[in-house]
């Protein structure tokens, strides 16, 4: 998940809670910040946090899977076009580029796969160190 994404759902949820413990009775709210006082772990808070999205899960499943299942074809229809977008601007921009590359890549793995099957009948091309076969390489120093 971005950072960004998850620094915004974790804000909201502050938030959320924030607002749910401004709601409670001026008791409750005495009551649990002694509570939380009292717990410099935090665990209880974690355990009530817990409970409580279990039983908000629970009750709002239903009511969010009919909302999904009434949003999802606009939703996927929305991200089709999106993806339709996407590709087609990849192809006016890089279209011959990227189909150069995919050549490039079916060469080089046609050239690997036969370098490979003739180290079976030359063991010594598979043994070698890849240093000592990428010697003539510029990009490896010679030792």
């Amino acid at each position: 998940m971005r950072r960004d994404l998850a620094d915004s759902i974790d804000s909201s949820f502050e938030r959320i809670v924030t607002d749910v413990i401004r709601k409670l009775p001026e008791d409750a709210r005495v009551k649990l910040d002694e509570r939380l006082a009292a717990d410099p772990s935090g665990e209880y808070l974690t355990n009530l946090l817990t409970q409580a999205l279990v039983k908000t899960s629970a009750a709002t499943a239903k009511a969010m899977a009919a909302r999904l299942e009434i949003a999802s074809p606009e939703l996927l229809k929305h991200r089709a076009r999106d993806r339709r977008g996407f590709e087609r601007r990849l192809r006016k921009y890089w279209g011959e580029a990227l189909d150069q590359l995919e050549g490039m890549i079916h060469g080089f793995w046609e050239y690997g796969a036969d370098f490979y099957a003739s180290g079976a009948t030359r063991p010594e091309l598979m043994d070698d160190p890849p240093s000592q076969q990428l010697s003539g390489c510029r990009l490896v120093p010679q030792e």
